[in-house]
């Protein structure tokens, strides 16, 4: 049902407050439930960088690893999880230096 009274926003990233524009609004809780696990926000946030990633070499499996030559597919699966690690241990790195636990 359309209601043109109404606007609807979206926010990028403020449910954890990754980016920059809405880390002022993001949640500031010390612990999240995530798959019916409490985790601090420190590592609820390299969890999500983690999916993350975990989705584009997904995405790049399902549509497009058999259209590419095997040696191009292998480059950039190993691609995608190197950007993985580069993505938690810079993640982990920003949450030493803003104290987030």
């Amino acid at each position: 049902m359309y209601l043109p009274q109404f606007r609807a926003e979206h926010w990028k990233g403020v449910t954890i407050g990754i980016r920059k524009e809405t880390q002022d609004v993001a949640m500031r809780v010390p612990v999240v439930k995530f798959r019916d696990q409490e985790v601090t926000l420190g590592k609820f946030r390299v969890e999500l960088q983690k999916l993350s990633t975990n989705a584009m070499e997904l995405f790049y499996r399902k549509h497009y690893f058999k259209k590419y030559p095997l040696i191009v597919s292998m480059f950039v699966i190993a691609t995608t999880r190197i950007l993985k690690v580069y993505r938690m241990n810079k993640q982990r790195y920003v949450n030493w230096r803003k104290g987030i636990k």
